[in-house]
Parts: C-alpha cells; sequence; structure tokens
C-alpha cells in the first residue's frame, strides 16, 4: 500500500515544518484515519491497514472534542503487525477541517473530516427541496471555512429541462466557486469533475438525502 496515494505528500507539502522531525521518528509510521468506532480508528499505512487505539497519555491531553482523531486526520503510529490494535502516538495537525456545532449549549465544533482538498456540494436538479439556493449559500460557507475547495455540483442534469439555467443560478450564490451540471447515471458532466479526483487528494461530498451522493461515488469507482 502506497500512503501517497491516500494524499500523505500533500499533507507534508502544507506541513514543511515537519519534514525533519518525521525523518528521525524511527519507532513511528505515518499513517491515516479512514474510520472510526468508540475511539476504535481504521488507519491505513504503509503497512496496510488495522484498527488502532489511543496511548492513554495522549488521551488525557485532549481537552476538547475537536482534539480528538477525526476521518481524514494523519497522525504518528507504532504499526506491529502481529498485535490487535496499533497505537497512536501522536496527532498530527490538520491543514483543513470540515466541522459542525455539536448540539447543546455549549459552544464546541465537531469534527466530520480533516485534510481535505474539495467538498462536493451536491444539489439534485429532480425537484423540490433538492435545489435550493439559501442551503446552497450556507453550505458554500462552510466549505470555504473548512479551508478546502468548494465544487458545487447540480446532479440529476438528465432531468432537468434547462440546465444552463439552473448553473447560472447557482453560481449567483457560488462565490467563486465552479458549477458543474453532471448525470450519475448517464455519464453527463463527469469527465470535468475527473480532474478533482485524482490519487493524493481528497474529496467529501456533501449534500441532502437521495440528491446522489452514493451515485456519484459509484460511478467513480466504475461499479
Amino acid at each position: 500500500m502506497n500512503i501517497n496515494d491516500y494524499g500523505w505528500n500533500r499533507f507534508v507539502g502544507s506541513h514543511p515544518e515537519l519534514t525533519d522531525r518525521l525523518a528521525t521518528n524511527t519507532e513511528c509510521r505515518p499513517a491515516r484515519v479512514v474510520g472510526e468506532s468508540s475511539q476504535l480508528y481504521r488507519l491505513v499505512s504503509d503497512a496496510g491497514e488495522n484498527w488502532a487505539i489511543l496511548t492513554g497519555s495522549l488521551l488525557n491531553s485532549f481537552t476538547k472534542k475537536s482534539d480528538f482523531p477525526a476521518v481524514g486526520d494523519w497522525l504518528l503510529a507504532d504499526i506491529k503487525t502481529d498485535h490487535e490494535h496499533w497505537i497512536i502516538r501522536e496527532t498530527l495537525p490538520r491543514y483543513s477541517a470540515l466541522t459542525r456545532k455539536i448540539p447543546g449549549n455549549v459552544t464546541e465544533e465537531q469534527v466530520l473530516a480533516s485534510n481535505i482538498d474539495y467538498v462536493f456540494l451536491v444539489n439534485g436538479l429532480d425537484g423540490g427541496r433538492n435545489f435550493n439556493l439559501r442551503g446552497l449559500e450556507r453550505y458554500i460557507t462552510t466549505a470555504w471555512e473548512s479551508g478546502a475547495g468548494p465544487v458545487v455540483i447540480l446532479n440529476k442534469a438528465d432531468l432537468c429541462e434547462d440546465i444552463e439555467a439552473a448553473v447560472l443560478t447557482a453560481e449567483s450564490v457560488a462565490a467563486g466557486a465552479p458549477v458543474l451540471a453532471t448525470s450519475a447515471l448517464t455519464g453527463e458532466g463527469f469527465p470535468a469533475l475527473q480532474k478533482y479526483a485524482v490519487p493524493g487528494t481528497t474529496i467529501v461530498l456533501v449534500g441532502r438525502s437521495g440528491v446522489g451522493k452514493s451515485s456519484i461515488i459509484n460511478q467513480f469507482a466504475g461499479s
């Protein structure tokens, strides 16, 4: 497994100050969080993929929810392939993070995903609330604040009678983000999307249920 396909070069390029320190750390290896379950973290590294746990000292050093590892985080882990769990020794700084406020009276944020390059804001052109300008404005603001680049996707273009008008409407609130019309059913628009989906690049898809996020992923996967 090559961790550069998961964005390691992109990450190190964003944090050049880490290069020397990482080069001298022979005990731990870089790994990326690809899943989470009850403080167990699924990691990928050049040694493969496995579940990992936090050290007690690292766990006790966290003071807020956003300190905990999130999907997309890079960290340093003690990787022993003959052990059930790898050991997370250190979390590394993020260059972007998509967050939301934790429900309740406490002003605290939860990190949904980190070290993202693009946020695909998926809308559906099949009518109803799947294409809502006010909601799109909120999504775009959140995406820009994350540090990633928003890309507005108007999916289900095969169900729209006036695609050009829909694109112009979206561009009126897109704040400079590119707007692309696609159809996960026919493949329309995917050549333009493909330039974002390259090895080493991290993309998050955001949108209401039913707009076609899973179908877009399937189209990229080819199955």
